[in-house]
């Protein structure tokens, strides 16, 4: 699931005693999505409409961003303390530093997640990963390592193709997605109460994209998601997930 450099770009020249200042390059995201179910790791946290905003801010390979969830129905109203029908149930902070290598890319980063009105606990993680973009299905594998005591080790393994869909105009292309995860003894136990280290679950998405009005892009998708181990979740309901998502986006430069 990226902070901005605050001394970003700052050049200082001495030419003929003159001090000369670039002013810094700030890159910023607007996301809004709208999802008929909210999917993460496998899991269903939420089987009925989310609302999923998130905003980023990017300068010099660095990213800061903030990702929030609003459950758009009283689904959980049993669970948490008190009905979350509109309103946030969750805040994911992030900081991360990307760089390009050769054939792809590569990042690090830390993930702060939180759950007011919730009742679950408070965690972080670090994380970092790889690309192969110069290679079939772009691979990409990322690593989440627990900044907590109990919360383990997440890994996931992805590919990505582009292919035709035959249509003509806006939806021409679409981007079919693989992910699968693994995950070790301590964190299989804290997400899906298992204490068996092994693959987690496999997510299945295609995605297209166009621009509908000046600046902001569509990005419907339609989704996939399974937990692989019978021990993991073992004896709940909803193993198995399909969902849309709608995205909205919009680029800004500062």
């Amino acid at each position: 699931m990226n902070i901005c450099r605050t001394s970003a770009f700052l050049a200082v020249a001495l030419t003929a005693g003159a001090i000369a200042q670039e002013k810094p390059k700030i890159d910023a995201t607007l996301d809004v999505d709208i999802s008929s179910k909210y999917v993460w790791r496998g899991v269903n946290f939420v089987n009925d409409w989310v609302l999923q905003p998130s905003v980023a801010f990017s300068s010099s390979g660095f990213k800061f961003s903030v990702w929030g969830n609003m459950e758009l129905t009283g689904w959980n109203s049993g669970v948490y303390p008190k009905s979350p029908k509109n309103r946030f149930t969750e805040f994911d902070t992030s900081l991360e530093y990307r760089g390009a290598h050769g054939k792809g890319d590569w990042w690090l980063g830390y993930v702060d997640y939180q759950f007011p009105g919730t009742g679950a606990a408070r965690f972080q993680e670090w994380y970092g990963g790889v690309s192969l973009d110069q290679s079939w299905g772009a691979p990409a594998l990322t690593v989440y390592k627990g900044a907590n005591a109990n919360v383990g080790t997440y890994l996931t393994l992805g590919v990505t193709r582009s292919v035709k869909t035959g249509l003509t105009g806006k939806m021409s292309t679409c981007d079919l997605c693989a992910l699968i995860g693994y995950g070790d003894k301590k964190g299989n136990n804290f997400l899906y109460g298992s204490n068996k280290a092994g693959f987690t679950d496999l997510n299945l998405s295609a995605t297209t994209s166009f621009e509908i009005g000046k600046g902001w892009t569509f990005t419907p998708s339609v989704n996939y998601s399974t937990l692989l181990e019978k021990s993991l979740r073992a004896g709940l309901p909803r193993r198995s997930n399909i969902w849309l998502n709608f995205g909205f986006t919009r680029n800004f430069a500062f």
